[in-house]
């Protein structure tokens, strides 16, 4: 400072007024932020004054920074013209950047849409907190895993395909967790998403479980031990009867069309039920009405048409009505397991559907269940396959308990192949529900084939039959089904117009049994099956067997092979029981042979009163006799062969004790003696014979106006 006159604040003096303005130009321009003024003290600078501005609005910069990276950002578009910022926690997106408000822009603010010139109004700043909320964020449909892509389109999407068990709280902890499971299928109905468990646990329930229509159960283990109430069904799909109108004109087998008193409750393509209160014919006593499914092809005021023709005849007086249903139906269940309690006769059931259409049951597990494993009443169009089965059928049991795939009445337009099956009294069963149950028809126009039973051996009341028509069935195929260790293969007790074709079995007290009291089977072909049975225990087997009291029409027996037949020495190839009336039916080009010795019975044995019957070139082999027709009537033995390891002590090609049996074009080796015609035979024809290592080449024939020539012996 130039003269420094220490006067004091106030003062005129020239000199302190030089001074002065010395101190003046260095607070204004000068760089230092403090200077001295006249008097010693130290006065900030402009310069000092800027500083301090800076350090200030840094530090609030800084506040604010941390206060927004601790807020919630809300992004309100990407960057365009018209984007309004209300809030400086807002943010927008430009070129892959995002961008809020600086702290110089006065809000609310709206972008102008030209970035070059309001760039100024913002800052870049890190999306890294951003991007992490957006993730987390649950709330906003646009937000969370929406953000991530997968496979062309979001984890959202991918995620929202399924629900879990887990969603809903099952655990599968051992506790009863009916009710989670309950809602889980209700919201899988709901939705149409596919409802996934864990595998690794299995979830316990202790009543039914009801399914509905659209669901998709995959991976999901039951424990059914603990089912309780009058109905222990573990998984049921259910749809209901509903409006119907009555048909007021009788309705002729094969026909179109039928007429109705209400025809306008109908649409065309829909679904019926024909049902009446007339049980079939000829199948009384199995509690099933007749009835069939239809589809309307159209409608002529009361005149409905159906898309094909009825199959059965219906009188207008037999409460004949066309039935709307509503179906459980488009249902899938994938790796379903149902564990039951294996305890005989407590009314288990495991995946039931009834009145329900386009479903499918595959890879499927059943075990322990004491009556149906998969029962499937008046329902179309499914298939059942893949599945495996397992009960705890053992010697002795009876009643109707651990069966397999049950089919109930009205079934049609099905599959069912490639099961597994073990220790079940019928892997697959064609039958009837019980009287009052509402149901009706019978199993129609569906394939049954592939499927593999094991291990179901029972000679005592509950016989196994590993394949059962149980009094109903028609126009169905079963096809290469195979059967190890079981009391029967196959047994038709009743139906018409099937074929069984291929498979085999092995180890079988019986191989196929044909009909039952009163009952008939019409139109059936058994071709290419292949029957094996063994030598112990029961003395009352034989590879084909037609039941007493029976009428056949127009069995066909086609190219068979059966082995080991003879059990104990006894046991034929064919028996058939007394009193059955024969039509048009025929075993043709049978293969059998008794076993690893003599058999002592005959290879074909029909009992009293057995009328109509055709064997064609059939070779039977290890028998004393070949065939024994007792009073049979009607019969014909035309080719092949009859033969024996030696001629036993006793024996015949041919006994016959009836009337106008035929026997002609057979060879015979090894046999005692020939043909043996007895006292009450009449009028029967033996000619055309070769007769080899005959112990008695000789033709017994004590009856009267039997024909016997040529024959030949060698």
């Amino acid at each position: 400072m130039a003269y420094n006159t220490g006067n004091p604040v106030g003062s005129t003096d020239p000199r302190d007024l030089y001074d002065n303005a010395g101190n003046l130009d260095k607070y204004v321009n000068g760089e230092s932020p403090f200077y001295p003024d006249r008097l010693g003290k130290q006065r900030i600078s402009w310069s000092g004054m800027e500083q301090d501005f800076q350090n200030s609005q840094d530090g609030r910069q800084a506040a604010f920074d941390q206060f927004l990276e601790a807020s919630s950002f809300v992004w309100i578009g990407d960057y365009a013209a018209g984007l309004t910022f209300t809030s400086r926690s807002q943010y927008t997106v430009r070129d892959g950047y995002a961008y809020r408000l600086s702290t110089t822009t006065t809000l609310p603010y709206t972008t102008t849409g030209n970035w070059a010139l309001e760039q100024t109004n913002f800052v870049a700043f890190d999306t890294g907190n951003v991007l992490q909320q957006d993730l987390a964020n649950n709330s906003d449909p646009a937000r969370g895993a929406a953000m991530v892509g997968y496979r062309g389109r979001t984890v959202s999407d991918r995620l929202g395909d399924v629900l879990h068990l887990a969603d809903f709280g099952a655990i599968g902890d051992g506790s009863d967790e009916t009710a989670k499971l309950q809602a889980a299928i209700s919201a899988a109905g709901t939705s149409g998403l596919r409802l996934l468990g864990d595998k690794s646990k299995t979830y316990k329930i202790t009543s039914s479980l009801l399914g509905l229509s659209n669901c998709y159960l995959q991976d999901i283990f039951v424990d059914a031990t603990s089912l309780s109430g009058p109905a222990k069904h573990a998984l049921v799909f259910a749809g209901a009867v509903g409006a119907s109108s009555g048909v007021v004109a009788d309705v002729a087998a094969k026909s179109f069309t039928a007429t109705v008193s209400d025809g306008s409750i109908f649409s065309p393509d829909e679904w019926l039920l024909l049902s009446s209160d007339s049980s079939y014919y000829p199948y009384p006593g199995y509690n099933v009405a007749r009835g069939e499914w239809v589809q309307v092809r159209s409608i002529a005021g009361n005149n409905v048409t159906f898309t094909t023709p009825v199959v059965q005849g219906y009188l207008a007086s037999s409460a004949v009505k066309l039935q709307k249903v509503t179906f459980a139906e488009n249902i899938v269940l994938d790796n379903v397991k149902i564990i039951g309690s294996g305890v005989a006769s407590s009314g288990e059931r495991g995946i039931c559907f009834r009145f329900s259409r386009n479903f499918e049951v595959r890879a499927c597990t059943v075990e322990n269940i004491d009556h149906y494993s998969i029962e499937v009443s008046c329902s179309i169009k499914f298939s059942v396959r893949h599945n495996k089965i397992r009960g705890t059928f053992y010697d002795g049991v009876t009643g109707t308990v651990f069966y397999g795939v049950a089919l109930l009445d009205a079934c049609q337009y099905f599959q069912v192949h490639d099961n597994l099956g073990s220790r079940t009294r019928h892997l697959v069963i064609t039958t009837a529900a019980s009287a009052g149950l509402g149901r009706w028809g019978q199993c129609m126009f569906g394939v049954i084939h592939d499927n593999v039973s094991d291990d179901s051996m029972s000679g005592g009341g509950g016989r196994s039959f590993a394949y059962e028509m149980h009094g109903t069935g028609q126009h169905l195929l079963w096809a290469n089904n195979i059967a190890n260790g079981c009391y029967s293969f196959m047994r038709i007790e009743g139906g018409s117009d099937t074929q069984v074709i291929g498979g085999c079995s092995g180890y079988a007290y019986q191989g196929l049994i044909i009909g039952g009291p009163g009952q008939t089977v019409r139109n059936i072909d058994i071709i290419g099956v292949r029957l094996d049975g063994y030598t112990a225990e029961v003395a009352a087997g034989s590879a084909i067997r037609f039941e007493t009291s029976s009428v056949m029409d127009g069995v066909r027996l086609i190219d068979l092979k059966a082995s080991n037949v003879a059990v104990a020495n006894v046991g034929p190839a064919v028996s058939v029981g007394a009193s059955t009336t024969m039509r048009n039916n025929i075993v043709q080009n049978l293969a059998a042979v008794s076993g690893g010795a003599e058999s002592t019975g005959a290879a074909v044995a029909l009992a009293s009163g057995v009328t109509g019957f055709h064997f064609e070139g059939n070779h039977l082999f290890g028998w004393r006799t070949g065939y024994s027709l007792d009073t049979s009537s009607k019969v014909t033995v035309n080719g092949g062969s009859v033969s024996n390891f030696a001629a036993g002590a006793t024996g015949w090609a041919f006994n016959s004790n009836g009337d106008r049996n035929v026997f002609r074009d057979v060879r015979v080796r090894n046999i005692n003696t020939v043909v043996r015609l007895d006292a009450g035979s009449t009028n029967n024809l033996v000619a055309n014979n070769t007769f080899t290592d005959c112990t008695n080449n000789t033709i017994s024939n004590s009856g009267s106006g039997n024909t016997i020539s040529p024959n030949y012996i060698v």
